[in-house]
């Protein structure tokens, strides 16, 4: 199931079938691992001066990477994993749509140009997929193992797309997810001196957490006070 390693294309590490619900349609979900460096200094350092959790922080630096990622390519690739992944989803057309035509149009389109990366991965997305998927949609793996390949960048492209955030942008990005009404973090006029210093999460005052608790939805995390307005 796993495509050999040679061609400079992320390795496929699954693929699984989605019914449909409420969030979704019917779809494929295909993860790819990227071999990289640790490179978690960022993570590291917006865990400490927010005072969160890496699982936090590790989900809005994705994001952004993300943002990064299909900007440069223009790839509707997603980075997860702390850049350890890229994952694609390609949506399962209905029994009743041209195999090649996910927007409705019944003409069969003309075969996808892929890269030398991408063809390399395709024959391993289509094993895969025609494991995954139930026998009712079986004959759908190809096709969506092409628009699979399509979608997939290099590993350098991921790579490069996962160190583009800077901590100005984590830290705005956390605040607009965690902290929409200002309560706890710190102006962004204020940033640029207070992040030139080393913060201690063990300095904060106890009360911080108890009050970003009451204040905030229960996933939100408890700020540290030197962060409050």
């Amino acid at each position: 199931m796993l495509n050999e390693d040679t061609s400079g294309a992320p390795r496929l590490a699954e693929a699984r079938y989605r019914e449909a619900n409420e969030s979704h349609p019917e779809q494929v979900y295909v993860r790819f691992d990227i071999e990289r460096g640790p490179g978690m200094h960022l993570l590291d350092k917006a865990t400490q001066l927010l005072h969160s959790s890496d699982y936090l922080v590790g989900g809005v630096i994705d994001d952004l990477a993300t943002s990064h990622l299909r900007n440069t390519t223009g790839t509707t690739a997603s980075i997860g994993e702390d850049g350890y992944a890229v994952i694609i989803t390609a949506t399962i057309p209905p029994d009743s749509v041209g195999l090649d035509s996910p927007g409705g149009d019944t003409t069969r389109t003309a075969p996808a140009v892929l890269t030398s990366e991408q063809a390399a991965v395709q024959p391993a997305i289509e094993e895969a997929l025609t494991e995954a998927l139930p026998a009712s949609r079986v004959q759908h793996a190809g096709v969506l193992a092409e628009q699979v390949a399509k979608e997939l960048p290099t590993r350098d492209q991921v790579t490069a797309a996962y160190h583009r955030p800077t901590l100005d942008e984590v830290i705005d990005k956390y605040a607009e997810q965690y902290d929409p009404d200002g309560r706890y973090l710190m102006p962004k006029s204020l940033r640029t001196v207070a992040l030139s210093y080393p913060h201690n999460a063990t300095a904060a005052p106890a009360a911080a957490a108890p009050a970003a608790a009451a204040n905030g939805p229960a996933q939100r995390p408890a700020i540290s006070a030197g962060y409050g307005r």
